[in-house]
């Protein structure tokens, strides 16, 4: 009895150490604006709602898992069940004044199961990455002086990790139109940085400084929560208009710091020290439209989170911290779902945009981030709600003057929603 269900749970559970593991590689992302804080913040959501520029506050959708208001998990139905699981490769190109650069990466979008409890309530818990840290940089010193003094001097940086978020949470339609709902969140990962200075002594030196890294591992976690809502302001039997909007209070996360510095040289020395670092998870607000009829749909999602003092930097790198907000449009269209004869019309077409000003001011500029995105849904039979989602996004991040880097990217993702409806939860008479 219920073998099917076990089976694919079974397989969703055994994906979440994959995807926790993965979050501490420099294989999730390469990017210098990973530098500070949390590093790139995920936009989140499955790859179905990716490839329509990420809305998601107001998206309303009985045959598939919304990881962006937990009011919708209410529109599950009494005997149905949803699975997804969702992975992204992004290929990445970097160019500054003075050097170009490329990478490919590889991260897990996301593992969640919906179903219901009762009536009108239901319930999800997913497993998802908040944000990716992964960088590389030398710097050789010019200035003659220190190589007069002290000799040939490389400073290396490199980081790597990021953080993941585990979550549960119901959706309970309060009346037929206006739904509300809450997740209980888990913040988990460990970001490591590296800071080197690698000296060679000047021909014909006998004294050699040594060289000296900085390791610095820092441990986050923290509980905290989200609140949502969805109300059909206008429902007719054709058409939907819904009104969403999602909360996430303000939290100081839990992050344990360990700084270790080795000094190389005759005899090496090795300091360690354990400290608590300040970091804010800022209040984030969200609010967003969604409009759809048995064929289309069409959203738009705004949202807002102030960083500006969320942690601390150093003056001296000419970085500070502001107010990021996005705003993401998407639309989708289906021809017609239960068409036996011709599959292309059974696809799902989805398309959309995002525009997002991002939280870092690097030498007095504001980050800026915007993509395309596109993508189809194909169902896996002709009369299944069940669907494999490809999505694409053609970004953009930064530019090349002001002593800044664009980073251009290319991003593909693959998302499976295996639903199951009536048989799933019928006891078997014989086994």
């Amino acid at each position: 009895m219920y073998s099917r269900i076990r089976k694919i749970m079974l397989a969703g559970f055994l994906a979440v150490p994959w995807m926790a593991g993965a979050q501490n590689s420099s294989l999730n992302t390469f990017s210098p604006y990973t530098f500070y804080g949390l590093g790139d913040l995920e936009n989140g959501g499955t790859p179905a709602t990716r490839a329509m520029g990420g809305i998601g506050v107001a998206y309303w959708n009985p045959y598939a898992v919304n990881l962006t208001n937990p009011a919708a998990y209410s529109a599950i139905g009494r005997q149905r069940f949803i699975f997804e699981f969702g992975l992204s490769g992004k290929s990445s190109y970097l160019k500054s004044d003075v050097a170009k650069s490329a990478y490919n990466g590889f991260n897990v979008n996301d593992v969640a199961v919906q179903f219901p409890l009762y009536k009108g309530i239901g319930f999800a818990v997913s497993v998802m990455p908040v944000s990716s840290v992964g960088y590389r940089a030398e710097y050789q010193e010019t200035n003659e002086d220190i190589i007069a003094d002290v000799g040939h001097v490389m400073y290396k940086y490199n980081g790597d990790g990021g953080v993941t978020q585990f979550k549960g949470g119901v959706g309970i339609r309060v009346f037929k139109g206006f739904s509300l709902g809450a997740d209980f969140i888990y913040y988990l990962g460990t970001i490591t940085r590296y800071a080197g200075v690698v000296i060679t002594p000047v021909l014909g030196s006998s004294d050699s400084p040594g060289n000296v890294t900085l390791r610095k591992r820092e441990e986050i976690s923290k509980p905290l929560f989200d609140v949502g809502m969805q109300w059909d302001v206008l429902r007719t039997d054709e058409r939907v208009l819904t009104l969403g909007a999602v909360f996430q209070p303000q939290v100081k996360l839990n992050n344990k710091t360990i700084r270790e510095v080795t000094v190389s040289t005759s005899t090496d020395s090795i300091s360690t020290r354990t400290e608590r670092t300040p970091l804010t998870l800022p209040d984030l607000y969200k609010a967003g439209i969604y409009y759809r009829t048995e064929r289309f749909g069409a959203g738009f999602d705004y949202s807002y989170q102030d960083w500006k003092d969320a942690f601390s930097i150093p003056q001296e790198d000419r970085v500070s911290l502001d107010a990021a907000q996005s705003f993401r449009v998407g639309l989708h269209y289906t021809p017609n779902r239960f068409d036996i004869r011709r599959a292309l019309n059974r696809w799902t077409y989805r398309l959309g945009f995002r525009y997002e000003d991002q939280y870092l001011v690097m030498n007095g500029r504001k980050l800026h981030d915007m993509a395309v995105t596109f993508g189809v849904g194909i169902p896996v039979r002709a009369t299944s709600m069940s669907e494999v989602s490809v999505g694409v996004e053609l970004g953009r991040r930064g530019k090349t003057s002001y002593g800044l880097i664009r980073e251009n990217y290319f991003r593909v993702s693959v998302g499976f929603s295996l639903f199951g409806e009536d048989y799933w939860f019928v006891k078997q008479k014989y086994d």
